[in-house]
């Protein structure tokens, strides 16, 4: 029997699972664009064809470094559907963990959010992880809004863009300080126009935003305005006359 080689010996014990992981690091590290079939190769010494059996192409790939990232995020969170006590929590604490989450974790993989942002949900595996936090959802007896894939789809929406906007690399290359812009603007404004503009972004400009904190101060107002539009919907007449029809 032939003597396998170091090459071989390691194309043999590649898995969707490593070959995954290897890709999301190198993601990290040297950014979306540095990926490919025969870039990760070198880095794990083997032939770019050993990847085949495993991922068949360059989409599933990077399905597979979203589906990585989706894990980070929603593997935990089926615990967090009852509190201390036992009782379930309230959808607005569920959105709130879940937005967290998936703040955290975009932020831990700055270099993949633009990943994240454009590659929908598609994945067996990504399709479980919902699974087991629906099916958790329902253990708990979670009472949700009746629109709550609404509300799902627009808290991922605020979340990605919110994170892109923080912390994923400029298209194109490096961008221009916005300090610099506004330094050289003010002295060519009209004394309302620079008053104007001084009072609304003057603190981004010397560094006392604090863009976490404005994360939060957007979600609350989200899932506020969420939940004081069902309340105005209950109050209507229409939802009057339909929960007097359900008791009848």
């Amino acid at each position: 029997m032939p003597e396998r080689t170091g090459a071989s010996v390691r194309a043999h014990s590649l898995s969707r699972s490593k070959i995954i992981s290897a890709a999301l690091k190198m993601v990290d590290e040297e950014g979306l664009n540095a990926l490919s079939f025969r870039s990760l190769g070198k880095r794990l010494g083997v032939s770019q064809t050993a990847f085949y059996r495993h991922v068949p192409d360059k989409a599933a790939l990077l399905d597979g470094v979203s589906e990585e990232i989706w894990r980070e995020v929603l593997e935990g969170f089926p615990s967090k559907t009852t509190n201390k006590d036992g009782t379930a929590v309230g959808w607005r604490e569920i959105m709130r963990d879940y937005a967290r989450a998936l703040h955290d974790a975009l932020l831990a993989h700055p270099n993949a959010v633009e990943l994240v942002l454009t590659h929908p949900i598609s994945t067996p595996g990504q399709f479980s992880l919902i699974a087991k936090a629906l099916s958790a959802f329902d253990s708990a007896q979670l009472v949700h809004p009746d629109d709550m894939l609404a509300l799902i789809t627009v808290v991922t929406v605020y979340t990605t863009g919110f994170s892109a906007a923080e912390v994923a690399p400029p298209a194109g290359g490096e961008a221009g300080r916005p300090s610099s812009g506004f330094d050289e603007a003010l002295p060519l404004m009209a004394r309302d126009d620079r008053q104007a503009l001084e009072a609304l972004v003057g603190q981004v400009m010397i560094g006392q935003w604090n863009l976490s904190e404005q994360f939060e101060v957007g979600l609350e107002a989200m899932l506020g305005g969420w939940g004081n539009r069902r309340n105005a919907a209950a109050r209507s007449p229409e939802g009057i006359s339909e929960r007097a029809g359900a008791c009848g």
